[in-house]
């Protein structure tokens, strides 16, 4: 009986990118792993899996974790014990308490891997996706300087990635909870709902703002909330300014705390323009207790932030008696991927790392080509050789054109006689004779 064929269909929410696409993503990946590490921090990865009580513990929406059991379940594992990380930053707090023996405090660590959260699926926003996060997690204390290492970091990287211009923004969120809470109208109760409808507020229109939080609070207490969220367009000195006029001992020491990590960060290399003080910025979930940051590309604010994160006191408390502060970000790559793509011209013409396009002219010189392409990979040149039917050269260039493969190396007949190759630009159509001891070495030159 003849199998029954399944139509392979794409599944909602989890891409599946193609060659030319991945290697933009991988480009990404390189580009922050090398920026992590060049300030100290090292790689770390924890299992896509964990415990459902684990998942649970800090912050999540049941709605959106995936639970995990065989497909054949015995009675006794009827309810689901298991679940899908929905983000990097909970099992880090599990491995940290779990490994605490064995790490070196303060610990800095980076993780690059995928997450996953049942949400709707639209542009931009997946199931399954990528995520590099850093964290540093002192044990008992962790000074400021970390917070600043962080916002250096994350600088780096974005300035390296080449995606334009972009703007850090930073506050520090205890502030925020005072100034809340000094509304009237302000409970207990409806603090986080309000918090997150600030946290709106780069995303939504003035009038958008004001019906939303006319939910919880009264007219005198929403111009306070757009005076407050809008004195960041005035510039960093006025947002200072603005601050040291708050009547309140522990609000000018948490002033004191966000404008150290802003001069420590000017100190670092940091340009000004690229750091701008919010006080307005929420970060919503809750184990964010003081620094907290937001990153918006200059011209698509629209777009949200593409690297956020903060400092958190407690984050552990579910695992540990120990206090085990930390500070960190996480940048959503494919989220970020996909932004790129949309709002850039990115070139994603190549569908291979191939530079160079070994042909096959003849098979019975099958060992002079063989030769070129280890030479070429010995000098770490990506390179490889036809594998197709036929020794058609057009056939070949066709071949290594629409993989934008920049360089062919022909080697005729007549050529091999002579020991000589011919390097052909698929860019240009420029062709060169060059002798076959110095291919390597031209070829080298050409790819600079």
């Amino acid at each position: 009986m003849k199998t029954a064929i399944i139509p392979p269909a794409p599944l909602s929410g989890f891409p599946e990118l193609l060659p030319e696409i991945r290697i933009v993503e991988n480009r990404l990946l390189d580009t922050i792993r090398k920026n992590y590490e060049l300030a100290g921090f090292a790689s770390i990865e924890t299992s896509a899996v964990e415990r459902l009580e684990i998942l649970t513990s800090k912050w999540a929406d049941d709605r959106e974790i995936f639970t995990v059991w065989r497909l054949s379940q015995d009675t006794d594992e009827q309810d689901a014990k298991l679940g899908l990380r929905f983000d990097l930053t909970v099992p880090m707090a599990r491995y940290v308490v779990q490994n605490y023996d064995r790490l070196t405090f303060p610990f800095r660590r980076y993780q690059i891997q995928k997450s996953y959260r049942w949400e709707r699926a639209q542009a931009g926003r997946y199931r399954e996706f990528y995520q590099a996060d850093i964290d540093i997690i002192g044990d008992g204390k962790l000074p400021l300087s970390a917070d600043t290492e962080i916002l250096t970091t994350i600088d780096n990287v974005l300035s390296d990635l080449n995606i334009g211009p972009y703007v850090i923004r930073i506050n520090n969120k205890k502030i925020l909870t005072w100034f809340v809470d000094s509304l009237p109208g302000a409970t207990p109760e409806n603090r986080a709902a309000i918090i997150r409808t600030i946290d709106k507020a780069p995303k939504v229109s003035k009038e958008e703002l004001v019906d939303m939080l006319a939910e919880y609070l009264e007219e005198s207490a929403i111009r306070q909330v757009i005076e407050f969220v809008n004195i960041s367009k005035m510039g960093n000195d006025a947002v200072l300014e603005y601050l040291r006029t708050l009547e309140n001992s522990l609000v000018q020491e948490w002033l004191g705390e966000l404008q150290t990590v802003y001069e420590q960060s000017i100190l670092l290399g940091i340009d000004s323009d690229r750091i701008a003080l919010d006080p307005g910025i929420a970060r919503w979930l809750g184990y964010y207790t003081g620094t907290i940051y937001e990153t918006f590309l200059v011209g698509n604010e629209s777009l949200g932030s593409i690297c956020s994160g903060g400092r958190y006191e407690n984050l552990a408390s579910y695992f540990t008696d120990r206090k085990l502060p930390g500070v960190g970000v996480s940048i959503g790559v494919s989220r970020l991927l996909s932004r790129l793509l949309t709002i850039q011209n990115m070139d994603t013409r190549s569908q291979t790392p191939s530079r160079v396009l070994v042909t096959k002219m003849d098979e019975s010189n099958s060992a002079t080509y063989l030769k070129i392409l280890r030479d070429l990979r010995k000098s770490w040149i990506p390179s490889e050789l036809y594998l197709g039917d036929g020794v058609s050269i057009g056939k070949q260039l066709s071949y290594a054109d629409r993989k934008w493969i920049p360089y062919a190396v022909i080697v005729w007949e007549d050529e091999m006689a002579r020991g000589e190759a011919q390097i052909k630009s698929l860019f240009t159509g420029e062709k060169e004779q060059i002798p076959l001891e110095s291919l390597v070495d031209r070829i080298l030159e050409l790819l600079k």
